[in-house]
């Protein structure tokens, strides 16, 4: 399957931007796929694509998972319709019986499944404050024991910076909600809103260069001390 050809189609039939230039397409979803496979994921494992937009990444993870282990949650109907279609197909549907869910309000704990894994690439890149801690909030609750989020930000400080100007979600009030063009977070900020969450942050390194300059993060339950 040419998956760039794919995502044409997609962007056609669905008349939504798929998310990212088609021709790193299959590059985004299968960097992606690796960094999960890099962070100990097993076909066993509940994973949670959240913002799956036409699905993307979840062409890789649907038929790596075993049976009714994948889920997403998009708001844009168009678009999850479209991917199911042209990335999935009926057959894979009927026998990996993938689950999804269309919903704009990051609602992670509405399937009530625990989840090994959560999957937010280039998601904290458009997210205000309020938005951001409502996803925290929805990932501490809803986090199998030892789960993981892994997600992608762009960062607003030091030698990773991200080279556009843009918005700094540290200076935006804490109660500004919404999703937005290009939003940029420090570090720091992010640890500090997780740690209200009994959460805990670090950097991803990836042997592959960054797409676009986000930068991997996963998000844990803190450990008892």
């Amino acid at each position: 399957m040419d998956l760039a050809e794919v995502a044409k189609t997609i962007e056609q039939e669905s008349g939504h931007y798929t998310g990212g230039s088609i021709r790193v397409f299959e590059k985004v979803g299968r960097d992606t796929f690796a960094t999960l496979i890099r962070q100990g994921l097993l076909p066993h494992h509940t994973v949670l694509d959240f913002g799956a937009g036409c699905l993307r990444l979840g062409y890789w993870f649907v038929r790596f998972l075993d049976e009714g282990n994948y889920y997403a949650i998009e708001p844009v109907v168009a678009m999850l319709e479209a991917g199911k279609k042209h990335l999935l197909g009926p057959d894979i549907l009927e026998k990996k019986r993938p689950h999804f869910l269309v919903s704009a309000k990051c609602d992670m704990t509405t399937f009530g499944v625990p989840f090994n894994f959560v999957v937010a690439r280039s998601i904290l890149t458009h997210t205000k404050p309020k938005m951001l801690h409502k996803i925290l909030a929805e990932f501490a609750t809803c986090a199998a024991p030892g789960g993981a989020m892994v997600a992608s930000y762009w960062s607003a400080s030091g030698d990773k910076a991200y080279s556009i100007d843009g918005p700094i979600g540290d200076e935006m009030a804490r109660d500004d909600w919404g999703f937005i063009k290009l939003v940029k977070y420090s570090l720091g900020y992010l640890q500090s809103a997780a740690a209200e969450y009994g959460l805990q942050v670090e950097e991803v390194m990836l042997d592959a260069p960054r797409v676009g300059q986000q930068i991997w993060i996963k998000i844990t339950a803190r450990t008892a001390e």
